[in-house]
């Protein structure tokens, strides 16, 4: 199977970034058919928005896009869950647009691939400590991470981030809705809500060792 992305439209979509739905949606090809939302929240400084991608892929159990704006840089994380090898590529050559990779661009099975983008230079990421359940980036003091299976998510997650900022901006998307509780250090952080329509979190705290569980 084949995942594309188009450069020309991810570089148009940074040079003129949105967070609305249908800017997001934007970002998913012509032959992405009829993509459900599965998510969108929107905050200062960050947003994102998920999408079934399954209804073009008939050989495919689940084909999810997240797509989140972080400042300049724009993350991308595609879950594919299908038999046989799993190709991820950039369709055409968007002008002054650069890639960053967090894993190969050829899988087999079930597979995550996580990607970001900005223009005029290679945006800076790193990989977040997040164990089985989340895949994702940190870009400068925000982090994104999306559930890495295709249902929403019920059961505890657990992340980390340890280092010197006095602040992050954390989005964790794929969550079920209901009562939450954030955990850092083994301290209750904060008690946020998800909501139906926007299926994440964002949240604002020092980094440190966290835990997130449902409790509906």
């Amino acid at each position: 199977m084949e995942i594309q992305l188009g450069a020309e439209e991810a570089a148009a979509f940074l040079r003129r970034p949105s967070t609305s739905l249908a800017a997001f949606r934007g970002l998913l090809g012509a032959d992405s058919g009829p993509a459900r939302a599965l998510g969108h929240l929107e905050r200062p400084g960050v947003a994102y928005a998920a999408f079934d991608l399954a209804p073009a892929h008939a050989d495919a159990k689940a084909v999810q896009r997240g797509v989140a704006l972080a400042g300049e840089t724009l993350a991308i994380v595609d879950l594919v869950v299908a038999a046989g090898e799993h190709h991820w590529n950039i369709r055409g050559s968007g002008d002054g647009l650069y890639v960053a990779s967090l894993t190969p661009d050829l899988a087999a099975g079930e597979a995550i691939f996580v990607h970001a983008f900005s223009l005029g230079q290679r945006p800076e990421i790193a990989a977040v400590d997040a164990g089985v359940d989340l895949a994702g980036l940190r870009t400068g003091r925000t982090v994104i991470l999306f559930h890495n299976e295709p249902r929403m998510n019920r059961s505890a997650v657990a992340f980390a981030v340890e280092d010197e900022v006095p602040e992050l901006t954390m989005l964790v998307a794929g969550l079920a809705p209901g009562s939450w509780q954030l955990w850092r250090n083994g301290w209750l952080e904060a008690s946020p809500a998800v909501h139906p329509r926007e299926g994440a979190i964002c949240i604002t705290s020092r980094p440190g060792r966290f835990f997130l569980r449902h409790l509906d």
